[in-house]
Order: structure tokens, then C-alpha cells, then sequence
């Protein structure tokens, strides 16, 4: 599966067990970070090409963590209060 946040997240939200590959070679390796952040939480493997197999092998769906969307408009309500903006 592509790497993006969105294609992640996406699945993740389905339920999926998901196992990235992202390419490192990218944008700063943002698809790298944010995978790896996932894979530490434990909503996902991470690996890399030649790892796959190994990966594929390995990986037990039960340790798995389901993901649980979070609220946005929390993070927005902290940030526009660490700014100073009034909300109507």
C-alpha cells in the first residue's frame, strides 16, 4: 500500500491490520517518521523492502493495538487558546 498519511489512516480506521513499507527517499522521510511513530503504538507494522517477507512472517495481528480516531476540534480549541483567538 502507498505510504501516505491519508492511505494509513484510512485503513486503520477500517480495522485493518496493516504492514507499511514507506519509502525513505521522500519528502524528509515523513511517510518514515509517521510509520514508525504507528508501528511503536502498536497499530502497525513497519518494515522495509527487504524485510517484508520476514515481516509477512512474523507479524501476529492479536498484538496489534486498534486505532481510534481522535478529536480534531480539541487540538484546534488548544491551539487557537495558546494563540489568543476568541471563538464565537
Amino acid at each position: 500500500m502507498h505510504t501516505g498519511s491519508g492511505s494509513i489512516f484510512e485503513a486503520l480506521s477500517l480495522g485493518k491490520h496493516l504492514i507499511v513499507v514507506p519509502n525513505a527517499a521522500l519528502m524528509d522521510n515523513h511517510q518514515v517518521e509517521l510509520a514508525e511513530q504507528l508501528a511503536a503504538m502498536k497499530h502497525l507494522a513497519c518494515t522495509t523492502p527487504d524485510k517484508l517477507v520476514e515481516t509477512l512472517q512474523q507479524l501476529d495481528g492479536t498484538r496489534l493495538i486498534p486505532y481510534v480516531r481522535g478529536d480534531a476540534a480539541q487540538v484546534a480549541k488548544h491551539i487557537s487558546a495558546a494563540l489568543g483567538v476568541v471563538s464565537s
